[in-house]
């Protein structure tokens, strides 16, 4: 009990940190993309800058050998083609003929869609992939460069002094004349006024830094401010969440676009334990409140993550916490809001390290399989999450579209530092995708949407990723089978990269 209870603790200090971490996702800011250029299917890493101006990092890897080249173009999303920056090439990577990287500066925060070209002996095909890029850190000083800088700072400063000091002593001095005690008290007034004017410099510019400094602190991206609250009514319990921040409906301020058709996605967990999950779809009261129609959920603390995109195409994750109270004795189980609402209290299982086979019980006799592979997890490895749905007897099962996907999942830290909502066409926000798509409509092959938005259906589920971080993660993969949404729970432990 006295276990549980510091870690309730400990989830809670964690959640006051959470705002300030989350963008797209939380505490995973690098975008994966995996679709096709025209012919060419790709996978995409984008590393955004965290400082801006900055560089981005954007590794491209095709399928193929036969691409003879690749091209990415930042485009910010108020600017267009017309006022961005020339494609540039990405550079073949050493040793690994299908990958090719390229460094791009973006110059000012915001919503940007990366044009990334291929061509090559199959044609020309293009991709969009959507990033919001915003100043998450400011930079330090190291020790080093400190020292350096101050020890610059005292030669210069000494070295003006005494050219002051020779300047006020022997500039009226005549040729071949000896200097006189007025001579040298001339030099010293003036090394002494150089000296105070050094100093005011000094304070000054101590001043100056210190309100850029704060300035620089504000330009720093927190995430809209997000409250959420309960209560019991004759439909049920309701859950609502309400963007309280004054920012929100400023001069800066655009509408919601949806997302999968849907205007948010809500996701809850209960801690400490993450034993139960839901995915729910709340829809606007007003422009800043959103409600909708809990499920049977348990009582316990619930962990709150809502994505969202805007029609800018910034898309970020916004984080909260609620307690919800036992469902009274009586009281109606309600009848949820959207017939894509989904929950589970579905026992995580745990990979051993070992096996390379971790299987997940599933309702109907179905079971979940993730392919984890022989080694384990590292930080900021990218790979692929592989997953395959089995019947009773084995056999692969078909995956009926869920969301306009064929399976979803949600990967959240258990000090819910990290949380990341995965499609198998990567971490991208597809409305923001789709309305940067629609602007470049008459220069894009109508494929690069072919893996998010393709009618084919599938038996396998493969995510791109790379888990930013060590630790111990909880992994919800959900699919859609014969007309029930259906989620598998897992507990990953991913470890820390070698020096």
């Amino acid at each position: 009990m006295r276990h549980a209870c510091k870690r309730g603790r400990w989830v809670s200090s964690a959640l006051a940190l959470v705002p300030f971490m989350a963008i797209a996702h939380v505490g995973s800011p690098t975008v994966f993309f995996q679709g096709y250029a025209g012919a060419y299917h790709l996978r995409v890493t984008i590393r955004p800058p965290e400082t801006i101006p900055g560089t981005a990092a954007v590794v491209v890897q095709t399928d193929t050998t036969d691409v003879q080249r690749v091209s990415v173009r930042p485009i910010r999303w108020d600017a267009g083609p017309s006022g961005a920056p020339p494609p540039e090439e990405c550079r073949p990577v050493q040793g690994s003929p299908r990958v090719r990287s390229a460094e791009l500066w973006l110059m000012t925060p915001g919503s940007y869609y990366f044009f990334v070209e291929v061509a090559g002996t199959r044609g020309v095909g293009t991709a969009i992939v959507p990033v919001s890029a915003v100043a998450t850190r400011k930079l330090g000083l190291s020790l080093q460069l400190s020292l350096m800088l101050a020890g610059l700072g005292v030669l210069l400063s000494a070295s003006l002094l005494v050219l002051l000091n020779a300047a006020g002593r022997e500039s009226t001095l005549g040729p071949e004349r000896a200097l006189t005690a007025e001579n040298r008290r001339n030099g010293r007034l003036s090394a002494c006024c150089g000296a105070i004017a050094i100093s005011v410099a000094l304070v000054g510019g101590k001043i100056w830094w210190k309100q850029e400094d704060a300035r620089a602190a504000r330009r720093l991206h927190r995430p809209y401010h997000l409250v959420a609250t309960t209560w019991q009514e004759h439909r049920g319990r309701r859950l609502q969440v309400t963007i309280d921040d004054p920012r929100w409906l400023d001069e800066d301020w655009r509408p919601l676009i949806p997302d999968h058709g849907k205007w948010m996605h809500l996701f809850m967990a209960r801690v400490p334990a993450f034993d139960v999950f839901a995915h729910l779809h709340p829809r606007p009261k007003d422009q800043r409140t959103f409600t909708t129609t809990l499920p049977p959920l348990p009582l316990g603390q619930y962990l709150v993550f809502v994505d969202i995109a805007q029609e800018n195409g910034f898309a970020q994750t916004l984080t909260a916490s609620v307690e919800l109270p036992a469902i009274a004795s009586g009281s109606p189980a309600g009848r949820l809001d959207d017939v894509d609402d989904a929950f589970s209290l579905a026992r995580a299982i745990s990979d051993s390290g070992t096996a390379t086979l971790v299987t997940a019980a599933l309702d109907g006799g179905l079971t979940m399989i993730w392919h984890t592979g022989s080694a384990p997890s590292v930080e900021g490895v990218e790979g692929l999450l592989q997953f395959d749905v089995l019947d009773e007897a084995g056999r692969p099962v078909e995956l009926e579209p869920y969301l306009g996907m064929p399976g979803h999942a949600i990967v959240l830290r258990e000090d819910a530092a990290i949380f990341t909502h995965l499609h198998p066409n990567g971490t991208i926000s597809m409305a923001a995708q789709r309305a940067f798509l629609d602007r470049e409509r008459d220069v894009t092959s109508p494929r690069a949407l072919h893996e998010s938005h393709g009618p084919e259906r599938t038996t396998q589920l493969r995510f791109p990723f790379a888990f930013p971080a060590a630790g111990s993660y909880r992994v919800w993969v959900q699919v859609q089978v014969r007309g029930q949404v259906l989620t598998g729970a897992y507990i990953h432990r991913v470890a820390p990269k070698r020096p």
